[in-house]
């Protein structure tokens, strides 16, 4: 009961991170708005769970702002609006297995689906990391896994479009629709700074 107990919570600290429960890889082929403020607009319910889809223009070009959101310094600042200290552990890379963590080392253990440098991002969340030890085939890992988070890159008048999909349990639609729009202001003025 323990076990499942922490898979739980790490679900829930995951989810606060804004780290699991994402929507599949999809193909990029929808033209978005523009609008000079982060934005969040729910596109799907299935009634467990809804698709959070956030939108930011930043005034920067796209090469800065893909490098700025993975780089593992700033990466660490702008997640910050999620859980302060949380970071990441691996390559984005293609095929390559990634940990995204809190401060005490427990997470998500994932891998990069997709990277099409500059364009899109797609992760696939595998399972948990709790005291270093990886777990991807427990009945609680089962229940939600895979899952994805997505992010996409568009090249615009006057800088980039940044647009994340994420799938959440709709319990969590409400955090995560305040809190990406901070994540993505801070992304922005990270982005705009120089």
């Amino acid at each position: 009961m323990k076990a499942a107990t922490t898979c739980i919570q790490l679900a829930a600290c995951a989810l606060l991170i804004g780290l699991s429960a994402c929507s599949s890889p999809m193909a990029e082929t929808a033209e978005y708005p523009v609008s000079d403020q982060p934005t969040a607009g729910a596109t799907a319910d299935s009634g467990k769970s809804v698709m959070l889809e956030f939108k930011s223009e930043i005034a920067a070009p796209v090469v800065k702002v893909w490098d700025t959101m993975f780089a593992p310094d700033t990466y660490t600042k702008w997640t910050s609006a999620f859980m302060p200290g949380s970071y990441f552990e691996g390559s984005w890379s293609e095929g390559s297995r990634i940990h995204f963590l809190a401060p005490g080392g427990d997470g998500m253990v994932s891998e990069i689906a997709v990277n099409r440098p500059r364009e899109y991002l797609s992760i696939k969340h595998l399972g948990y990391v709790q005291d270093g030890v990886e777990d991807t085939t427990s009945d609680a890992v089962r229940s939600w896994a895979p899952s994805y988070e997505n992010y996409r890159f568009k090249t615009i008048p006057g800088g980039t479009l940044v647009t994340v999909e994420q799938e959440v349990p709709t319990e969590y639609a409400d955090s995560m629709t305040e809190t990406w729009p901070a994540a993505l202001a801070m992304l922005k003025s990270l982005c705009e700074a120089d």
